[in-house]
């Protein structure tokens, strides 16, 4: 049931994505070797079929919100791990206050097992083009972004619907 509904989340950002237009991911995100909050290297696997890209912030409550259903449709999609279309997933942590500790203690506060990266200088939001917390970028294998934006409709700061509506 969960694969089914991370399925459906998938195609409706993939479904946005097409009346948004593709555009090419940033070589300098692409090409470049990223480290994780404990200090292992974030690595794209050549036959992932989609990187997603998370930005999130320890402190705000609807990225914690987020986090939980970000980290329930990792899991669901890459139930298999020998799956050769496995989709990858980064978390993004670009606020200026939130410290390496208080990442690591977000991660293991909500069992965030996909890599969390520290972007001290918001490098990484700015050439994703992030605007809030939290919104996700998709990337197919070729560096194509299939979606940018917020993850669905149900969280918003001030609105907490029982559940999304697109």
């Amino acid at each position: 049931m969960l694969k089914t509904a991370c399925v459906l989340s998938l195609a409706f950002w993939l479904s946005l994505a097409a009346q948004q237009g593709f555009a090419v991911a940033p070589p300098s995100i692409t090409d470049r070797s990223w480290q994780d909050v404990s200090g292992q290297p974030v690595t794209w696997g050549a036959t992932s079929r989609l990187r997603v890209w998370c930005f999130l912030g320890c402190e705000c409550p609807v990225a914690r919100l987020y986090a939980l259903r970000l980290q329930e449709m990792a899991d669901a999609l890459n139930a298999d791990p020998a799956s050769k279309d496995a989709v990858q997933w980064v978390g993004v942590i670009s606020n200026s206050h939130d410290s390496i500790e208080d990442i690591q203690h977000f991660s293991e506060e909500l069992g965030i097992r996909f890599p969390l990266i520290k972007d001290s200088d918001q490098s990484i939001a700015k050439e994703w083009q992030a605007t809030r917390t939290a919104e996700v970028v998709v990337i197919d294998r070729q560096g194509t972004i299939r979606y940018r934006g917020r993850i669905d409709d149900q969280y918003a700061p001030g609105v907490k619907r029982s559940k999304s509506l697109r």
